[in-house]
């Protein structure tokens, strides 16, 4: 049964109204996947010399970071992972048990990148613990407990999607954690080296992360197995509707701008994307300290990281649009609508949520004043040029997305994923290349100027851009109605 739902998943793949585009961002993909394999087996063949050039007891100095590493994963997963997801409404109708429809999807849930790729750095490592002269069998029984750990994070991946207040703990506890350790002298991660390392030194403990994924194995079983109906989390609470009169009395140019908020306010995935914004204004905290802005090793990165903190709802809101309307976007284009003023209402809602976490990201020159600089480049640049690349990656990114669903465990798509993390990369990458070739020729202080310069002209010549972008929604216009149309 298992082979024959593998064929069906090929099967819609292959005839997906947008395979051309999803093969081409696999091959990109395999690219990427192929280096990161790389860079894992190299880390650990080569991290035992890293750490033996400055002065530190190897294994201990590998178990003292094993939680800061698992807390980095899980985080990667919930951002990047995509949920396990198979077309229940057909395969309802057949002689097939709910339970094998279950076991097939958690099982896909473990065929991911984002689980092997933990191999291509245990293994070299355990292979080169070895070669240090620790025992075969006790790094092998080392390594299956770190392994058993990793998979319970990709099963408290599954679980955690729909149980926010849990995630908000784990996320209080880790930023909790790192803060201390990164600001005081309170060195609490001894108690964690012991408790790895004793997975090496009792052989026995290795039964305990293989319990532990049992058992969320069979918490995340019941879990999809009591969703697994056609109105199980499609029911959502009525509530009372709000006046937006206020709204539209503001400009008779944005007829879209109240259905906007509305989305933005009462959906769970549109809501997803405040969460990620507010998210990634702490982002800096990680990175905005000791800084040199006028560095050129350190300003290009620095401004990079002023970009994502500073435009976190353009990247998260605006990589979706037109997606966000694909339930009722055939109904759009049957009526007498305009393609500018649609896009342009997008624009809007842009442009505002990226002035909101603009200004809240000038706080961090509380941490330095020099962070004005980049953080006022970022601000210009994000609404001058990457508003419109926004409206721009989102003409070719179409997909759909349900927002009916309450619950995103079957049928359903996580709103941020690498293929549109791909896709979206010009908006990083170009202001960098930009201000490097800046700084190199001049200084970072006028590659600053420069990003900011770029962004008021991008702002200025918006009309020019906007008949660009109007061109290509033209263009793509049945290819999108087509491929919202799809259900895979």
């Amino acid at each position: 049964m298992f082979l024959k739902l593998i064929s069906l998943e090929w099967k819609s793949f292959i005839r997906s109204a947008s395979f051309k585009t999803n093969l081409i961002l696999k091959i990109v993909l395999g690219l990427i996947g192929l280096y990161f394999i790389f860079i894992f087996s190299a880390l650990g063949f080569f991290i035992v010399d890293i750490i033996q050039e400055m002065n530190l007891d190897v294994f201990s100095t590998i178990n003292r970071y094993i939680l800061y590493y698992l807390f980095f994963d899980l985080a990667i997963r919930f951002l990047f992972q995509k949920l396990p997801t198979t077309q229940i409404r057909p395969l309802l109708t057949f002689p097939i048990s709910n339970k094998q429809i279950v076991g097939y999807t958690l099982l896909k849930s473990f065929n991911s990148f984002f689980m092997w790729i933990h191999l291509f750095l245990l293994l070299p490592l355990s292979v080169r613990l070895i070669i240090e002269g620790y025992p075969p069998s006790l790094i092998f029984l080392w390594a299956i407990s770190i392994f058993g750990f990793l998979l319970s994070n990709n099963l408290l991946n599954l679980l955690l999607q729909n149980k926010k207040s849990i995630l908000f703990i784990i996320i209080s506890i880790a930023g909790i954690t790192f803060i201390i350790h990164y600001f005081t002298d309170w060195d609490y991660l001894k108690y964690f080296e012991v408790f790895f390392i004793s997975f090496y030194n009792n052989s026995w403990m290795f039964l305990l992360p293989i319990t532990i994924v049992l058992g969320l194995t069979y918490f995340a079983f019941r879990d999809y197995l009591n969703n697994l109906y056609l109105d199980a989390g499609i029911a959502i609470p009525t509530k009372r509707s709000k006046n937006w009169d206020w709204i539209e009395g503001m400009s008779t140019k944005d007829p879209f701008l109240q259905n906007d908020i509305r989305l933005i306010l009462r959906n769970k995935r549109s809501k997803g994307t405040l969460f990620l914004s507010v998210f990634l204004l702490f982002y800096g905290l990680l990175f905005f300290k000791d800084i040199d802005v006028f560095a050129i090793s350190k300003a290009s990165n620095i401004l990079m990281f002023s970009i994502i903190v500073s435009g976190g709802f353009i990247f998260s809101f605006g990589q979706y649009v037109p997606s966000w309307d694909s339930a009722y976007y055939p109904l759009l284009m049957s009526q007498n609508i305009k393609y500018r003023s649609y896009l342009e209402s997008k624009w809007r809602i842009l442009l505002v949520g990226g002035l909101i976490t603009g200004m809240l990201s000038l706080l961090y020159i509380l941490l330095d004043i020099q962070l004005i600089y980049p953080l006022i480049a970022a601000i210009a640049y994000n609404i001058g040029i990457n508003t419109h690349l926004a409206l721009f990656t989102g003409a070719y990114i179409r997909t759909p997305i349900d927002l009916s669903q309450n619950k995103n465990i079957f049928g359903d798509r996580k709103a941020f994923n690498v293929q549109t993390m791909l896709i979206s990369l010009p908006m990083f990458l170009l202001p960098m290349i930009i201000f490097i070739t800046a700084a190199i020729l001049g200084s970072p202080k006028l590659g600053y100027y420069i990003i900011i310069g770029t962004g008021i002209i991008g702002f200025v010549f918006k009309n020019m851009f906007f008949d660009k972008i109007e061109k290509i929604y033209k263009k793509y216009k049945y290819v999108t109605l087509d491929a919202y149309k799809q259900k895979n």
